[in-house]
């Protein structure tokens, strides 16, 4: 079971120092990562855009850079909704419903003192009871920010009682959530922006009680973080 208290993104955003950004600062870089659970599909989902951007960005929404600003609320839950748009999730061939369980944002320092901003959201898809004796087919796609440079990175893991049978995406990431950029990929980054998962489920245990712990800090640095999640039931 997919909890909203256990499921964090655990993006641990590294200190910047005022150089361009590896990708170029006309980049939008993505990052899924898809967690198989029993009952649902957690889907964390970060976005890092360079220099230009985020200025364009700032330009358009009037959002003001700074940390706990009160343009960041509104800001947080519209992307929310205007991104999960663009993601496509499927289970057996039937579309899943992305619901958003927490969003975050970081605004870290670029080049010439322009603020990058760096984009966590978290959602959840419910699954349908599925069956155990049968392989069941997960597909995923990203259309957001079409045509732009950067990097483009997904990974499926399996939560307990889920074991992937075959994947066209790995189970560990290379750029820790965009937060380290291997050097020797930048000239030649991923360019991934689908997935094929095709993973089975063991026969159900005995059901335990969740417990409902508060979700640390989806994004961190040097300086705090704007968060938003849903009040608890």
């Amino acid at each position: 079971m997919v909890s909203k208290g256990l499921i964090i993104l655990g993006i641990l955003l590294a200190p910047w120092v005022s150089l361009a950004h590896p990708l170029g600062n006309f980049s939008i870089s993505h990052y899924t990562s898809l967690q198989i659970e029993r009952d649902a599909i957690a889907l964390r989902y970060v976005l890092d855009l360079a220099q230009i951007p985020t200025f364009q960005e700032i330009q358009a929404t009037g959002i003001v850079p700074e940390d706990g600003h009160s343009s960041l609320p509104e800001y947080l839950a519209r992307q929310t909704a205007v991104l999960q748009a663009g993601l496509w999730l499927e289970v057996d061939g039937r579309r899943l419903s992305l619901q958003g369980v927490a969003s975050e944002i970081l605004f870290p320092a670029g080049a010439g003192g322009l603020p990058t901003l760096k984009l966590g959201l978290l959602y959840r898809a419910p699954l349908a009871l599925l069956p155990t004796a049968t392989g069941h087919q997960l597909s995923y796609w990203d259309s957001n920010f079409p045509g732009r440079a950067g990097w483009q990175e997904i990974i499926a893991v399996a939560g307990p009682g889920v074991t992937v049978v075959q994947s066209s995406v790995p189970a560990a990431d290379r750029s820790r959530a965009l937060t380290d950029y291997p050097t020797d990929l930048l000239n030649s980054p991923p360019q991934v922006r689908e997935a094929q998962v095709v993973f089975t489920l063991a026969p159900p245990l005995q059901a335990v009680a969740p417990v409902d712990t508060p979700a640390p800090a989806m994004l961190t640095a040097t300086g705090r973080a704007h968060r938003v999640a849903p009040s608890p039931n």
